[in-house]
């Protein structure tokens, strides 16, 4: 595997374990496990598409926080790059 396939691999599950931590016990999804599914879910796919890891086609989340995610993904594949 690239260097740039590891360390976006890396971000990636560490935003997402992040992003499953948000709607624990106290978030607003706690008590709608579909919901909560439904948006774990989105946002695991926006963050794939940040760090290039899918070409899927996905829309800019509501939550501000997770579509910031867009700038470090860009940064992410600025600095490795198949060549470094």
């Amino acid at each position: 595997m690239m260097v740039k396939e590891e360390n976006s691999l890396l971000v990636y599950k560490l935003v997402t374990n992040i992003c499953i931590e948000i709607d624990a016990e106290v978030g607003a999804l706690s008590g709608d496990f579909q919901a909560a599914q439904d948006y774990r879910n989105e946002t695991i796919r926006y963050i794939k598409w940040c760090l290039g890891l899918s070409t899927e086609q996905v829309a800019v989340p509501e939550n501000k926080i997770i579509a910031f995610f867009k700038i470090i993904g860009d940064a992410v594949r600025d600095s490795f790059s198949a060549g470094k």
